[in-house]
C-alpha cells in the first residue's frame, strides 16, 4: 500500500500481561471510532506491516489491549513505541465542521475581521493545547487553535477563520 493510503491512529505503548498482548494508545480526537478495528499496520523499518487483531479489549477510552496473530511475548517487544496505522478507506467520515488536522494543512487563515493572515504550515499538538504554525512577514507565528478560537471552516475553499487574540501577530512580527 502507498503511504498516502494510511492514517496514523496512535502507537503501541507497552506490553500487557505475559501472552504477548500490547496496548494501543489511540492518539485521535475520537478514539472510540477505532474500538472495533480488525487489522492494523505497524511501521517497522520504514514499512507499514499488516497485523491481524485476534482479540481486542478496551483498557481506557484511548487505550486498547490487542492480541495480534503470530505475536508472542518475545516478538511484542519489537512493537513497543511503533506507530500504528489503518487504511484511509477505514477512517470514518466527518461532519462538515469536523476535520483531521492533516486535512487543514495549507488552508488559508483569516482573522475575525476577514483579513488574510497566512496559510497553515503545521498543526502542533501539545497537552491541553493545539497550535497553528504559519509565517507572517517572514516570521514564524504560533496561533492558539481550539473550539473557542475556531470561528468557521470552509473545506471547499480551503479557508479557516480564527479569533486571534489581539496583538498576538504583532508580538511575532515587531521584534
Amino acid at each position: 500500500m502507498n503511504p498516502n493510503q494510511f492514517f496514523l491512529i496512535g502507537y503501541i505503548s507497552k506490553k500487557h500481561g505475559y501472552k504477548g498482548n500490547v496496548v494501543l494508545y489511540i492518539d485521535t480526537d475520537h478514539p472510540s471510532y477505532y474500538h472495533s478495528i480488525k487489522n492494523i499496520w505497524i511501521k517497522q523499518n520504514g514499512v507499514n506491516t499488516p497485523f491481524i487483531i485476534e482479540n481486542i479489549k478496551k483498557l481506557k477510552e484511548d487505550q486498547l489491549v490487542l492480541s495480534l496473530k503470530n505475536i508472542d511475548l518475545e516478538k511484542c517487544d519489537r512493537l513497543i513505541k511503533k506507530e500504528v496505522y489503518i487504511p484511509t478507506s477505514k477512517v470514518p467520515e466527518l461532519d462538515e465542521n469536523q476535520f483531521f488536522n492533516r486535512d487543514v494543512i495549507d488552508f488559508k487563515i483569516y482573522n475575525s475581521k476577514k483579513e488574510f493572515i497566512g496559510s497553515i504550515e503545521e498543526i502542533i499538538e501539545i497537552p491541553n493545547n493545539t497550535i497553528i504554525q504559519t509565517t507572517v512577514e517572514g516570521k514564524e507565528v504560533l496561533i492558539p487553535f481550539n473550539e473557542k478560537t475556531l470561528i468557521k471552516i470552509n473545506k471547499k475553499k480551503k479557508e479557516i477563520t480564527i479569533d486571534i487574540p489581539e496583538g498576538l501577530i504583532e508580538l511575532y512580527t515587531n521584534g
